[in-house]
């Protein structure tokens, strides 16, 4: 796996940081991780996989086993994936990945798209056990189902520098 690039790693720094305040605000016993600090276990078309998402919110009693790998069997409640250079990336996490997060029951996905031509936050939201996406850009506020007091633009996403 290639590391990130300074932005993308800036990115999801600040989302993770921002959404740790949001649960503190709440004082639900949720966790977050960042940077494939903590994998989630999916389903591919044939095998098990683990991703390591760029920014996983998760409850804090789903982890069973402190002292075991940081892997979730259990669906976060919230994921973020940075969109890295490249065609290969974006059909990985707009298809394969989007995919996957809906078959395990992933209630929130955003999708941070830096590229250019099409930078934009995407939300997919799990609605009936299937994805119902909202892609927001520049000074659209982001609605969050997990984070509705979460004041946030596209804009400020996608300018972290």
């Amino acid at each position: 796996m290639t590391p990130a690039t300074h932005r993308h790693r800036r990115i999801s720094r600040c989302l993770e940081e921002m959404l740790r305040q949001e649960i503190i605000k709440t004082s639900l016993r949720w966790e977050t991780a960042r940077n494939g600090e903590v994998g989630v276990q999916t389903r591919g078309k044939t095998k098990i996989t683990v991703r390591l998402p760029d920014v996983v919110v998760f409850e804090g009693e789903t982890v069973t086993d402190p002292d075991g790998v940081a892997i979730l069997t259990v669906p976060p409640l919230f994921i973020v994936e940075v969109v890295s250079p490249g065609e290969q990336n974006r059909k990985r996490d707009y298809e394969q990945k989007s995919r996957e997060y809906q078959s395990i029951g992933i209630p929130e996905y955003w999708i941070v798209d830096l590229q250019e031509a099409a930078q934009r936050v995407t939300v997919l939201i799990l609605v009936d056990g299937v994805y119902e996406e909202t892609e927001f850009v520049g000074y659209d506020r982001i609605l969050s189902m997990t984070f509705p007091n979460l004041n946030l633009t596209a804009e400020q996403v996608l300018t972290v520098s």
